[in-house]
């Protein structure tokens, strides 16, 4: 694997784990057939903390690393 497609891979497990901590918001708060309201949402991004985020950011760093060291050498 080259380091531009290890940096692509990168970039796209941080857009995966950025989106997950919406989507464990939902999944705590019981689906599509609860009644939902801002509060409620914004309570259940809370008890989801912001764990997925920083990983996000490690591995967003990560690739553009990559990416920038694929595009230095030959």
């Amino acid at each position: 694997m080259s380091k531009r497609s290890a940096g692509v891979a990168f970039c796209c497990l941080a857009v995966v784990l950025f989106l997950s901590r919406y989507v464990f918001a939902l999944w705590y708060g019981g689906g599509p057939r609860m009644s939902w309201s801002k509060q409620l949402f914004n309570a259940l991004l809370e008890y989801v903390g912001i764990v997925p985020w920083v990983f996000a950011a490690v591995f967003l760093a990560a690739g553009i690393v990559y990416l920038i060291r694929g595009e230095r050498e030959p």
